[in-house]
């Protein structure tokens, strides 16, 4: 709240979320749980940002925020279960919310394979803060257990992933998931 008073929009996003019902936002449970200390911000710290796809545009809607509920399970340590709730002050009824994903012919959003999209205002650099104001999406492919937690890497597009070892990703509650554009650029949610 402080940064958005004093800095504006663009310097005071910290991460993006998903409006689920007129009063609730799903995002990141490490969005708003300090990673050293492991307190959970207040309600009052916190604002959201609605119906924009640009961080620069004057039109967005800011709205407060009443409680913060993290998902028990949530480890700072392991990244496991990261995802908190947000309940907004008042409903938001005129802007549409994200309906859960219809799992149609026995397919499941889990099968490795299965083609995904990654999306928000994270930095598009891997080694800087090349941080876009319009909001981004990426095609990317989701990996199978063996290259999420398992240590065996996997080709995708004729490039070669290495992949996340015991310990550091968990595929029975992570996805993992890369993307190459047709050029053979890596896509990827990177940090923010």
């Amino acid at each position: 709240t402080a940064r958005y008073n004093l800095k504006g929009t663009f310097q005071a996003q910290i991460c993006g979320g998903s409006l689920t019902t007129p009063t609730t936002v799903v995002t990141a449970a490490h969005c708003v749980v300090d990673q050293n200390s492991g307190v959970t911000s207040t309600p009052a710290s916190l604002l959201i940002g609605l119906g924009r796809s640009s961080l620069q545009d004057s039109g967005m809607r800011v709205v407060a925020i009443s409680a913060i509920a993290v998902h028990p399970g949530y480890s700072i340590k392991t990244g496991d279960d990261d995802v908190a709730v947000l309940t907004l002050v008042a409903p938001q009824t005129d802007i549409a919310t994200i309906a859960p994903a219809q799992l149609t012919d026995g397919v499941t959003t889990e099968a490795a394979g299965t083609r995904v999209q990654v999306a928000g205002w994270g930095t598009t650099s891997n080694f800087g803060n090349s941080f876009p104001d319009v909001f981004r999406t990426g095609d990317l492919t989701l990996l199978p257990a063996s290259a999420c937690g398992q240590g065996q890497n996997t080709v995708l597009s004729g490039l070669t992933f290495l992949a996340y070892n015991a310990g550091e990703a968990n595929p029975l509650t992570m996805l993992c998931a890369v993307g190459v554009s047709p050029t053979g650029t890596i896509i990827d949610s990177c940090r923010g």
